[in-house]
């Protein structure tokens, strides 16, 4: 079996990053929106969550 490619992993390494960016600003939002309750931190949250969900969709696609 071939090791796999350079492009592969950075690949990978790119979606890892981008699933953790974005499950981290979710988060970071989520917890301002508790702190704040200011609506725009709650629509804000589920727009990156929903964001999660597409690259995480298009990730297993491919």
């Amino acid at each position: 079996m071939r090791p796999p490619s350079r492009s592969s992993e950075r690949r990978e390494l790119a979606l890892t990053l981008g699933l953790t960016a974005l499950l981290l600003g979710a988060a970071s939002c989520g917890a301002v929106f508790i702190v704040t309750r200011q609506v725009e931190f709650l629509l804000l949250t589920g727009l990156l969550l929903v964001a999660f969900g597409a690259l995480l969709t298009a990730a297993r696609r491919a």
